[in-house]
């Protein structure tokens, strides 16, 4: 049975929204394919409105913006987050490439959370990015991110 790892960011629920739609239909296309998810989503919101049947396997696989509410953002606590998660990538890519091979997976599909695509090359194998948008994306918005990030360049 073909596998496929899907990794969705964890963070917002506009990236689990989507994954969902498209693994219901993966699952309608090709009812045998093993469809393994990676994400620190909620559960639940995937529990809400997904028809297909998946591996549950929680994993943290980006950072996102750590926000004080819903319009403001803690840029303080973002660049420390992600420059914490990002100085580790390689040993994270490592142990997750570790997973997808136990795991049997043939290709990775990744709502754009930088670990999936790294352990995809780590392990040898093929990748899909799933996205509207990209981090540095959102983050060049900020200008200060620009001018705080500690590994920019």
């Amino acid at each position: 049975m073909p596998t496929l790892a899907f990794y969705v960011s964890g963070h917002g629920f506009g990236h689990a929204s989507r994954d969902i739609e498209i693994i219901n239909a993966l699952h309608a296309r090709a009812p045998e394919l093993r469809i393994v998810v990676r994400t620190s989503a909620p559960r639940w919101l995937f529990d809400l409105t997904l028809t297909a049947p998946v591996e549950w396997a929680p994993q943290e696989c980006d950072t996102g913006i750590v926000q004080l509410d819903s319009l403001r953002m803690d840029l303080d606590a973002t660049l420390a987050r992600a420059d914490g998660f990002h100085a580790t990538l390689d040993d994270r890519a490592s142990v997750e490439a570790r997973f997808l091979r136990e795991s049997g997976a043939g290709l990775v599909v990744g709502d754009i959370p930088p670990l999936a695509f790294a352990a995809a090359a780590a392990a040898g194998l093929p990748s899909i990015a799933v996205g509207n948008f990209t981090w540095d994306w959102i983050y060049a918005g900020y200008e200060e991110t620009v001018t705080r990030a500690p590994r920019r360049g």
